[in-house]
């Protein structure tokens, strides 16, 4: 079959398609290139952020095997890229158990978030971390490996535990420094006070919580405090503003007891971890005696002031060749001089009468240093602080010299009389029998007293110092003193009257009571102990006698057939024994206790009980040998002879009575016989002797013997 010929329309129209053909070929060419171009693009962004990523990423298979890691996953581990890649996962675990709960956590959910686990460094060094993982799977969704993140927080973990280390020891402060440690939230309410404020203002802890700012502070210092607070305040908006600032005020505060004391208080903000202020820290120190001190020294200073015009101190102006320029009043008392007698001449000759400045002289040592020289000189009976500043004139150039004297006298005085207060409390301690000592943080002795000095065996302070009592004391016994002041040191609680029993170097056995307190440097930190103890072995003898002598007391009571009772001013039994309990029908004695005898006698019977006993602690006097006819409420009768005392304490005061009731009914028995035929009865009565009749007569077999 022959093709038709085509005609210029068809041709046209064929070279037409076959371009459009082509144009769509070359666009679908293009968008290709421009995706590999964008696949390329992106690929190197990932790569860019895995590998300039600051935390560690890794791949690995489920096994445990290295694919791939970063330059921080080569840091992390200390290694080079070769020796990352050789890594067994499972060998940096440093618990295994860690691992098995990470594979089974991300197992179960296809990811694990902020896991934390002590991996292990190539150098074996160990670090707390953070891994965030993921589980790879192939296009089946089959677990083929992991990949994550690994963050080091060995730092964050550090500081974590610092911060409560700090902590701890702040409350430890707060709870044993004398200033009061509070705080309060943003509202002004309080949410804190260490224990001290018991001591300051004498309210418990709880209750100072309780209170307000206006029950705390006079209406002056809260009017302070709020101004205080409100400049703070504003500070805290301000877009530059130093995060760590305090103020101080001084704040006059109420006590439990209406007394007001002045306080200096610091005070400072709370931050949240974003520097927020949330609440107020405070500490408060009682100012009141140096408040009071500086007020009577600024009333006599303004009292001067107006009386002559002029400061306390020495003050005069020098030139280059330290004549004097100018000076104050103070200046011309001290020497006695009006201004024109001391106007431009040399202050050494002024002051100490030479004609060239003295060995030492501060103004010839500050034309040398042309900074401030200081010195202290004894001028008469006075001791002076000397300070001398350099007066330079807008070149810098020196052109003299400020001249103050301060007189310390007192301040002297008061060294001298420190160091000499200082010497009678060392004579103090070294007379007193106790045994006191100091050593420091490893038992050490620092210093200790005469009297330690002697059972210690040792002739002067220089043989006891550096030493420990393994150099004194038999091994255990040294041991012993060794752990119990290390717990005092370690703790930082004091071991308070503790009765120990020990033998002292030469074998001889001692009770001694024991008190350890341990010693704070600035930081807070125990460095050292001081030490009392004091023989009581002889206290301790006696209080073994003591106990001896009550026993024998119990015995006799328990034992005796007579009635015995102790009572308070209501006539209320506070003790009786126990033959008395048995004729009350009571199983122990202690039933009887704050009952009288209206629950055991009749009324009759007990009215007139408690009325003699009342007359005996008003009077004082006795009552003995009183024969009573005991009626029990059952009607049984019983005739004893009875004697009472008053009970007194160690002052001397009735605080109620003590009696002994002897039965007498047998002898009772025989009077009240009728009598017989030859009267035998009655003549054995009167045979009786006048003690026994006194003591409750013979006993009724003894009289039927005697018949």
């Amino acid at each position: 079959m022959k093709d038709h010929p085509k005609t210029n329309e068809q041709l046209v129209q064929e070279l037409a398609e076959m371009r459009h053909r082509v144009a769509e070929l070359e666009a679908s060419e293009t968008r290709r290139k421009r995706a590999e171009e964008a696949l390329w693009a992106s690929e190197e962004r990932c790569r860019a952020l895995f590998e300039e990523s600051r935390d560690a990423i890794y791949l690995t298979t489920r096994e445990g095997k290295v694919i791939d890691g970063n330059q921080a996953a080569f840091d992390l581990f200390g290694c080079t890229k070769e020796e990352f890649m050789m890594l067994d996962a499972l060998e940096t675990y440093v618990d295994p158990d860690a691992r098995r709960r990470f594979q089974s956590e991300i197992e179960q959910k296809g990811s694990v978030r902020d896991f934390e686990v002590k991996l292990r460094r190539k150098d074996g060094t160990e670090m707390d971390c953070l891994v965030t993982s993921t589980l790879r799977r192939t296009e089946d969704g089959t677990p083929q490996g992991y990949r994550g993140i690994i963050r080091d927080i060995t730092e964050q973990k550090q500081a974590e535990e610092a911060l409560r280390e700090s902590k701890r020891r702040y409350r430890l402060l707060a709870e044993n420094v004398t200033d009061v440690f509070w705080t309060m939230d943003m509202n002004l309410h309080f949410t804190y006070f260490s224990p001290s404020v018991t001591r300051m203002l004498g309210y418990s802890v709880e209750r100072a919580v309780a209170k307000t700012l206006e029950e705390i502070l006079t209406p002056a210092s809260v009017r302070i405090a709020m101004k205080g607070f409100e400049e703070e305040l504003a500070k805290e908006k301000m877009e530059k503003k130093d995060l760590l600032r305090s103020g101080t005020l001084e704040l006059e505060l109420v006590c439990k007891d209406g007394r007001t004391i002045w306080t200096e208080v610091k005070m400072t903000f709370l931050r949240d971890p974003e520097g927020h202020a949330v609440g107020i820290l405070g500490v408060a120190r009682n100012i009141t005696d140096r408040k009071e001190a500086k007020e009577a020294l600024l009333f006599a200073a303004q009292e001067w002031r107006e009386t002559f015009d002029a400061i306390s101190d020495i003050v005069f102006l020098l030139d280059l060749q330290g004549r004097v320029l100018r000076c104050n009043k103070a200046m011309t008392n001290f020497l006695g001089k009006p201004f024109s007698e001391i106007i431009g001449r040399p202050c050494w000759e002024l002051s100490h009468g030479t004609s060239e400045p003295i060995v030492g002289c501060p103004f010839a040592r500050m034309r040398q240093t042309r900074r401030s020289e200081t010195s202290v000189s004894s001028l008469g009976d006075r001791w002076f602080n000397v300070l001398v500043d350099p007066r330079l004139d807008r070149d810098g150039n020196l052109i003299g010299a400020v001249h103050i004297m301060s007189d310390i006298t007192d301040r002297k005085r008061a060294e001298e009389a420190l160091a000499e207060e200082r010497n009678l409390l060392r004579t103090l301690i070294d007379n007193l029998p106790d045994y006191i000592f100091v050593k420091d943080s490893e038992n050490r002795f620092i210093t200790t007293n005469a009297a330690h000095l002697e059972v210690l065996g040792a002739r002067t302070l220089e043989e006891v110092i550096g030493k420990t009592d393994f150099d004194f004391f038999p091994q255990e016994i040294a041991e012993e003193y060794y752990a119990g002041e290390q717990e005092v040191i370690r703790s930082g609680q004091p071991m308070v009257n503790r009765e120990e029993f020990t033998r002292d170097p030469h074998g001889v056995a001692h009770w001694l009571l024991t008190t350890k307190v341990p010693l704070h440097d600035s930081s807070g930190s125990v460095v050292s102990l001081v030490g009392i103890c004091r023989d009581i072995t002889e206290h301790k003898r006696v209080e073994a006698a003591l106990v001896h002598e009550r026993y024998l007391l119990h015995s006799l009571m328990d034992n005796l057939p007579d009635s015995i009772y102790f009572k308070d001013t209501g006539s209320r039994f506070t003790r009786i024994n126990k033959a008395l309990a048995e004729r009350f029908g009571l199983s122990d004695p202690s039933q009887a206790l704050g009952k009288t005898d209206f629950h055991f006698f009749t009324e009759e019977h007990a009215r007139q009980a408690f009325k003699d006993e009342q007359e005996i602690m008003r009077s004082g006097q006795p009552l003995v040998g009183k024969e009573e006819k005991e009626t029990r409420p059952d009607g049984r009768v019983r005739w004893v002879s009875t004697t009472k005392l008053p009970l007194r304490d160690k002052d001397g005061k009735i605080i109620g009575t003590f009696g002994v009731s002897r039965d007498i009914i047998d002898r009772r028995k025989v009077e009240e016989a009728p009598e017989d035929g030859d009267g035998k009865y009655r003549n054995v009565i009167e045979d009786v002797k006048p003690e026994e009749k006194r003591e409750g007569g013979a006993s009724w077999r003894s009289l039927r013997g005697k018949g």
